[in-house]
């Protein structure tokens, strides 16, 4: 309730603050009385002087209350007249000097009119006899241009004809060449298929020679069950798990890398 109080006061006390009189009134005061309100402000004396020297220095009515009271007055309401006044000696000095700024700009306006006139005439005269002499020209260049464009078109048209009939030919080639890669492609795909099939079969006939000589097996940790076998002179070692064939070298990597569960002798 009380914040409520105190807002509706400031409220107005702003509105009243906002009056050109109100406003003015108040400046006046402060000017007429800025002595007390100092010595209030930043006197060091106590309060109970300040008090006194106030009442003995606000206590005249001329500068407590009709001084400022004049002042507001002549400030609000003269001070508006004398502003319109000085607007209107103002305004007649801008127009008049505007007024002459139009002339000078009229006049020189005008002045550039009949310059540009003159200008547009001579150049005019100027373009022409230009035009005429260049179009003489062009139609010397273009009667040059036309011969020397039918002898190129002409040659053209000969070198066109015989690029045509090489791309002709060259194309030919090409389509006899592709058809005999293609047939030699499809041969070579058939011998490599066939070399591959005998391959796999001379492999798998030798895994299973390599398995029926088998003698020693070597089980290892990882799950995978090695054969020893002989490959003429050199000893092998097949996987029996995917038929994997491994060296000597090989073999000695798995014992390093796994553990030997089994040594097995084959029956």
């Amino acid at each position: 309730m009380m914040k409520e109080l105190l807002q509706t006061i400031f409220k107005t006390t702003e509105d009243r603050l906002k009056n050109p009189f109100i406003g003015a009134f108040t400046t006046s005061w402060l000017v007429f009385n800025w002595n007390a309100i100092l010595y209030l402000l930043f006197s060091k004396k106590d309060i109970e002087e300040k008090i006194r020297y106030i009442e003995n220095n606000l206590s005249h009515e001329g500068t407590a209350i009709w001084l400022p009271l004049l002042s507001a007055f002549l400030y609000t309401l003269l001070l508006p007249y004398l502003n319109l006044l000085i607007d209107e000696v103002l305004n007649y000095s801008v127009v008049r000097s505007e007024k002459n700024i139009i002339r000078k700009k009229t006049n020189n306006i005008e002045n550039q009119k009949l310059l540009a006139i003159e200008e547009i005439k001579l150049e005019d005269t100027k373009t022409e006899y230009r035009e005429k002499r260049q179009q003489n020209n062009l139609i010397e260049e273009l009667q040059k241009k036309v011969i020397q464009y039918e002898d190129e078109i002409k040659t053209n048209r000969d070198s066109y004809n015989q690029a045509t009939d090489e791309f002709r030919s060259v194309l030919q080639k090409l389509e006899e060449e592709k058809a005999n890669l293609l047939v030699s492609y499809e041969n070579r795909l058939n011998d490599l298929s066939k070399e591959k099939d005998s391959t796999i079969e001379e492999l798998q006939k030798t895994i299973s020679s390599f398995s029926k000589e088998s003698k020693i097996i070597y089980s290892f940790s990882n799950g995978q069950d090695l054969y020893e076998s002989k490959d003429g002179t050199r000893t092998i070692y097949i996987n029996k798990n995917n038929r994997s064939v491994y060296s000597e070298e090989e073999f000695q990597d798995f014992i390093k890398a796994y553990t030997l569960n089994k040594y097995i002798e084959s029956i």
